[in-house]
């Protein structure tokens, strides 16, 4: 928490622009960190004390941090196998910022809509979370598509199953960011209907918000400073046939990605 102090009255220091005068007088905390502020209003009701607040940051930083390493992985490994995608990112990127120092975000990173949208078709494809988060039915029972299961029966649907299934969208197996960029609002919400990378409800993952943060800045900022390509070497595609690649990644474990790969080649970019 002292870290924290200390960056937050470094970085209004820095920056006056960046003190958060906007944030109403009822707001208990502030935390500021590059490029990011929010304020936390305490529930009267609710007796927190200053641990409990800890451990909600503790708990937002964590799960919003140890998804970051395989995601960038299979963010890179989609960008890399699909070049048309990865020269559209790039090329709004570099487009949007005048350099890599003023990627932070705002109104301008959240103008990239082929990055979020890069971001919410690698979440499909790749669920962090992709087996079955059981539920237990409620005293009554309930019918779920024409069965009737009993009171205390744990029922669920795999997302990753449910991201695959022709039935919610087409060629589901093709890394697509464009089906988040329909021409209309009805075509864009019928994209996320049935998207649930962090599952839902009030059971949601409360790091979501963290993971797009970071990941919209790690992604923005690479893809700004390098040059990106798929290695003809590259060990996924290996059991391909000659000038034939992989498109799609192989699921690494039970519950979250591998980490592993892809291998790139990567150069900087000529400044004239």
């Amino acid at each position: 928490m002292r870290y924290l102090g200390d960056a937050a009255t470094q970085r209004c220091a820095e920056n006056p622009g960046a003190r958060p005068s906007s944030i109403p007088k009822e707001t208990d905390c502030v935390l500021v960190v590059p490029g990011y502020t929010f304020g936390l209003v305490l529930d009267r009701s609710i007796q927190l004390g200053i641990a409990d607040v800890q451990s909600e940051i503790d708990a937002d930083l964590a799960t919003g941090t140890t998804s970051i390493p395989p995601l960038i992985s299979t963010v890179l490994f989609y960008l890399l196998h699909y070049p048309h995608t990865l020269e559209r990112l790039t090329s709004e990127v570099r487009a949007a910022f005048p350099d890599e120092s003023s990627i932070r975000l705002g109104a301008t990173l959240n103008s990239c809509i082929c990055l979020t949208a890069c971001l919410d078709e690698t979440f499909r494809m790749n669920p962090q979370v992709a087996n079955t988060l059981f539920r237990d039915v409620l005293p009554g029972g309930a019918t779920v598509q024409g069965d009737f299961f009993a009171e205390g029966t744990m029922i669920g649907a795999a997302i990753w199953s449910i991201h695959r299934n022709e039935a919610h969208y087409a060629n589901p197996h093709t890394f697509i960011p464009e089906r988040y960029l329909g021409a209309t609002e009805e075509e864009r919400r019928e994209a996320k209907r049935c998207w649930f990378p962090f599952s839902t409800g009030p059971r949601t993952c409360v790091g979501q918000r963290f993971a797009y943060v970071i990941l919209s800045l790690v992604v923005a900022r690479m893809l700004h400073r390098y040059d990106l390509r798929l290695s003809p070497e590259a060990p996924c595609c290996g059991k391909k046939g000659a000038g034939e690649k992989c498109t799609d990644r192989a699921f690494g474990s039970w519950i979250g990605l591998k980490v592993e790969g892809p291998v790139a080649q990567v150069k900087a970019p000529l400044v004239l």
